[in-house]
C-alpha cells in the first residue's frame, strides 16, 4: 500500500499485524520515507530498535 501512496492504509494494516518482522518494519519505514513522512520514518525506526 505504501509504495502506491496509501500510507494511511499501510499504517492501519501494520498496526493490526499480530507479529511484525524485519520485512514489515522495513516496508513501513521505506513507505513513510518515500512518501515524504521522514519524521514518521525515523520514529518507526526508533520503535523497531526499542523492541
Amino acid at each position: 500500500y505504501a509504495q502506491n501512496g496509501f500510507v494511511e492504509k499501510a499504517c492501519e494494516l501494520f498496526d493490526r499485524m499480530p507479529q511484525r518482522n524485519v520485512v514489515s518494519w522495513n516496508a513501513m519505514i521505506v513507505g513513510y520515507a518515500h512518501n515524504g513522512f521522514v519524521q514518521k520514518a525515523l520514529e518507526t525506526f526508533k520503535q523497531l530498535h526499542s523492541q
